[in-house]
């Protein structure tokens, strides 16, 4: 049995998937990120060690946000999310502590590996965007993660679009803050998106923008790599087909034509378990080329 984890930076799903491939077992706690890393390393080994007791765990794998080396099992970089994080050598400590040999990989990495094995289609080839509190990317091909020569490939979030990083003009968040600057008085996207839905005109501005800036870092991940799919997760796939229509819509007013017509743009179809799946194929991959 396989203990995987995928490690966010507001809670901690845990669970148990079979040697068939299969999560038996889920559940989720908060992430103790104040406290920082090693206290997160803390509960992750609790539970590992919660589960020896009744189960035979031959391994544990381990989604993580932050740009991670998955050669070595070390957090390379972070948003600050979470204190103490960069730099965490999480495999060392696991295995460390509970004998189990240990892999971790990028979160978002982890969610594109998931759909290649238990998503519709099980595609091989595409790159992934998660947009919630931030934006979040991956490619894969030929069924595996590309990684670059540092492990940061896919770091959408951090490209310039209009001078600031995408992720501060069409992340969830940021048009929630923008919305709470210009008068709304709301919690979430799904609040704002129903304004729009509803004729708000406030909310129909900040969402065009919100579609604009959205669809102008799309149309350069088009030109620079040329994908033939697009899979689009995290809180914004909620909306659903409606989402994709919209985007659809924003794309048509600036991208060619013909570069328009070259690629597929969908919703993931995997949820809240894609970070654990993922750990587990990323797991077995490594078990793989090791032995």
């Amino acid at each position: 049995m396989i203990a995987s984890f995928d490690i966010g930076g507001t809670s901690i799903k845990y669970g148990l998937i079979n040697e068939k491939g299969k999560l038996i077992f889920r559940d989720e706690m908060p992430t103790n990120q104040k406290d920082g890393g090693f206290a997160i390393m803390n509960q992750v080994i609790e539970k590992v060690k919660v589960f020896q007791k009744d189960t035979d765990i031959i391994g544990v794998a381990v989604s993580s946000a932050g740009v991670i080396d998955p050669d070595h099992g070390v957090v390379l970089a972070t948003t600050g999310t979470i204190k103490d994080y960069t730099g965490l050598k999480i495999k060392e400590i696991i295995e460390t502590e509970t004998n189990c040999f240990t892999t971790v990989e990028n979160d978002v990495n982890c969610a594109a590996l998931a759909e290649t094995v238990y998503g519709d289609g099980k595609p091989q080839d595409f790159i992934a965007m998660t947009i919630g509190t931030g934006i979040g990317g991956a490619i894969v091909s030929h069924g595996h993660v590309v990684h670059g020569a540092s492990y940061s490939a896919g770091e959408w979030g951090r490209l310039i679009i209009n001078g600031k990083p995408y992720e501060h003009l069409a992340s969830t968040s940021s048009i929630v803050r923008k919305a709470n600057e210009k008068g709304l008085s709301i919690s979430s996207g799904k609040e704002l998106f129903d304004l729009y839905d509803q004729g708000n005109e406030l909310a129909k501005e900040i969402i065009n923008e919100f579609y604009f800036h959205l669809s102008s870092g799309i149309i350069n991940l088009v030109y620079a790599l040329n994908p033939k799919l697009i899979l689009i997760g995290g809180g914004i796939s909620d909306r659903g087909d409606q989402f994709i229509k919209e985007l659809k819509n924003a794309l048509n007013q600036i991208l060619e034509p013909y570069f328009m017509d070259s690629f597929e743009i969908k919703l993931a179809t995997l949820k809240n378990d894609s970070g654990m799946l993922g750990a587990y194929i990323h797991h077995k991959n490594k078990i793989k080329e090791l032995y």
